[in-house]
């Protein structure tokens, strides 16, 4: 008897599931053709040799071979994927298994397209997650609606806000399972700024004007304050205001005065450039108010008049709340004035902490239409409002007019009377000097030839005669009296010889 030796002429490979699954125990089967003697089997995957000891199960078959069986178990994992696993007789016959396992979504992130996003900034958002099947990824926005355009893994969101701030989640899934991972998307906006005040009252205490910051990043840098008068472009001063995060808070002075009305205006930044391309950012409070009694804003209290003239008497004052009344009065009897008064709102020029502002006040006024010598006296105002009143005294200062060469002498008053008593002894003055001069000039046989005007000295002009024998100690008389001294002076004819200097007029009286 003898045996014929002969190897296998094929070689099979198959696994019991169609579907191979991660986390399933599936078993692979390699059988080898008939054999003498039997077929050694070797296993590998890819080209790792598989150590394991595997049974091989012999079969009878034709011409006194046999045939080889091995079964191999395993329990898949998600490694496994795109592996082959390999059966090899020691004829060399091989067959080969490629694995396709299946397994759910694992490792899922997401990622932005830059570290740091600002307002107006375009930003791409990339979700990745492994599986097989590959997954399908969707985005949701927790709160809000969802910006942007969707685009397989992507979320693309252009010119984007600060109201796309917030929580975005992207969720990626396959028949095996789902994972879903949150982001968070920042967007850096320059800050919102907002100033808050309740006006004041006069002379209160601890009056604050607040400002507040919100912006993005949460870290802010305040300017100092800036208080601007009511045309809105005047600077009044710069106050240093106490930060707190993003609030800064100004306490005024005390007490606080009608000088601090006005506008207040907050600068801050948080290093974040804006869409106006500015990187402070800056809010104005609206008119800022500090109520309180009427204020007189009219600085000199002495008006000068000219008697016979008409003549406006004003004064200018500031009131909030709005004033309730104004009066006149004659200060030195305490009698209203209920004559020719008006009062108007008006631009005033006044000075706030010693800066020139505009401020709108009032205009209280009192005409008198001939100025006699019974108006020269003193004038009280008084205004009052619902927060208390102030009162103002004028006082009027009588100027006499200056006569021209044509008026008569009645009607010249020189120099200033103060009061009604002043006025009156003035009025007695010039009726003696009248009077002297008129009998002087009748007076003139006695080889007095003129009349001239000299001062005493008190202040007072008074008339002088003098002989033809001193003209010559007179020279320059006119250039005295006439163009340095009194311009409205004339002279009258009075006869008699006439000197030859064409510069000293004799035979005159002063009128």
């Amino acid at each position: 008897m003898f045996f014929v030796h002969f190897g296998p002429d094929s070689l099979t490979l198959t696994v019991n599931s169609s579907t191979l699954v991660a986390g399933h125990t599936v078993e692979f089967t390699c059988t080898s053709g008939i054999s003498n003697p039997p077929a050694s089997l070797t296993w590998f995957m890819d080209d790792t040799k598989i150590s394991n000891t595997l049974l091989s199960v012999h079969s009878p078959g034709m011409f006194g071979g046999n045939t080889t069986t091995q079964k191999w178990n395993r329990e898949l994992s998600r490694d496994d994927d795109k592996k082959v696993i390999k059966c090899q007789t020691t004829n060399t016959l091989v067959k080969t298994l490629d694995l396709n396992v299946e397994y759910g979504v694992y490792g899922t992130a997401v990622s932005l397209s830059q570290d740091e996003t600002s307002e107006g900034d375009d930003l791409t958002v990339t979700c990745t997650g492994q599986g097989n099947p590959s997954p399908t990824y969707t985005f949701s926005r927790p709160v809000g609606t969802l910006p942007g355009v969707v685009s397989g893994n992507t979320l693309r969101i252009s010119n984007i806000s600060r109201t796309h701030s917030g929580r975005y989640e992207c969720r990626a899934w396959n028949k095996h399972n789902a994972e879903t991972v949150p982001v968070d998307i920042t967007v850096r906006y320059p800050p919102n700024v907002s100033v808050t005040y309740n006006n004041a009252t006069e002379n209160a205490a601890d009056v604050v004007i607040t400002c507040l910051a919100a912006g993005e990043p949460q870290s802010y840098i305040f300017s100092p304050w800036t208080h601007i008068g009511s045309d809105g472009h005047t600077i009044i001063r710069q106050l240093i205001g106490q930060q707190t995060g993003g609030t800064l808070k100004l306490t005024l002075q005390s007490p606080v005065t009608y000088e601090d009305s006005g506008y207040y205006r907050c600068t801050v930044n948080n290093g974040v450039v804006g869409l106006s391309s500015h990187i402070d950012q800056t809010d104005t409070s609206g008119y800022f108010i500090v109520q309180g009694p009427p204020k007189i804003l009219t600085k000199d209290s002495t008006v000068h008049v000219e008697l016979g003239k008409a003549r406006e008497l004003v004064v200018e004052f500031h009131s909030i709340p709005r004033f309730t009344s104004v009066s006149w009065y004659n200060h030195d009897d305490g009698k209203q004035i209920t004559g020719d008064t008006h009062t108007v709102i008006t631009d005033i020029n006044t000075t706030f902490h010693g800066v020139q502002v505009h401020v709108i006040g009032y205009r209280t006024s009192l005409t008198l239409s001939h100025v006699t010598e019974s108006d020269i006296k003193h004038y009280r105002v008084e205004v009052g409002n619902t927060l208390g009143s102030v009162l103002f005294i004028l006082t009027l200062q009588g100027i006499m007019r200056t006569l021209a060469l044509s008026e008569p002498v009645a009607e010249q008053h020189t120099g200033p009377i103060v009061g009604g008593v002043m006025g009156v002894v003035i009025l007695v003055c010039v009726c003696s000097v009248v009077f002297v001069m008129w009998r002087k000039r009748i007076l003139n046989k006695d080889g007095l030839c003129c009349i001239r005007r000299k001062k005493n000295p008190e202040g007072v002009y008074q008339n002088q005669e003098f002989s033809l024998d001193e003209r010559s100690n007179i020279d320059g008389v006119y250039q005295q009296l006439g163009p340095t001294e009194n311009p409205s002076m004339h002279y009258e004819d009075l006869g008699g010889p006439k000197p030859t200097d064409s510069n000293l007029y004799v035979n005159t009286k002063l009128h």
